[in-house]
């Protein structure tokens, strides 16, 4: 319930106001690259994505990332065999929907916005694994903050991708539950072009 409140005044925002500008120093700048980085219920994820934005509070992005598992402390050794962790591979188109400004900075074209991004992970299984699922849903949310052509956001994920989908054990050959969500919080950087 909290979600959909959560998405509808998002919505509502996008409908009335600016967010995260598209206009910087009076030059039009529609495309966004970021690159984001976190931990999740599985380990840890790195990601780029492209965006393009037609209005300041709605866009489209895709993202492609990785998830893998996090190396023990006591395998971290060069003789270590590096095919024994998981690895999985995701394309996430999504839309984005941001809120108006809700911090303003000094500096024109800055400030704090909200967003929520609802989107589809397209993943080929793991190495090894069997059946695994291929399509799942994907929803973000979090805070933008805009200085000119530069963004920094903190964010927070929840999908029903998981990394040992098709292959329930993990490193330690202990079952793991794979239709469980997936919880991820990460930070990134961006540029506007």
């Amino acid at each position: 319930m909290l979600k959909r409140i959560f998405i509808f005044i998002t919505l509502l925002g996008a409908l009335s106001a600016s967010a995260q500008s598209i206009m910087v120093g009076g030059k039009l700048l529609r495309g966004e690259f970021n690159a984001n980085a976190g931990l999740n219920t599985d380990g840890y994820q790195i990601g780029l994505g492209i965006g393009y934005f037609p209005s300041d509070c709605f866009g489209l992005r895709f993202t492609i990332d990785t998830n893998a598992e996090i190396e023990a402390f006591d395998d971290c050794d060069c003789w270590s065999n590096p095919d024994d962790y998981t690895i999985r591979l995701r394309l996430t188109p999504a839309l984005v929907f941001r809120t108006p400004r809700i911090i303003p900075f000094r500096e024109p074209d800055s400030g704090m916005s909200m967003f929520a991004e609802p989107g589809i992970t397209f993943s080929p299984g793991a190495s090894g694994s069997k059946d695994a699922r291929t399509v799942c849903w994907d929803l973000k949310a979090g805070f933008n903050f805009q200085f000119g052509i530069g963004f920094f956001t903190l964010g927070y994920e929840c999908t029903n991708f998981s990394l040992y989908s098709g292959r329930p054990y993990s490193h330690y050959d202990q079952p793991v539950d794979t239709d469980r969500l997936t919880h991820s919080v990460y930070a990134g950087f961006g540029i506007k072009f």
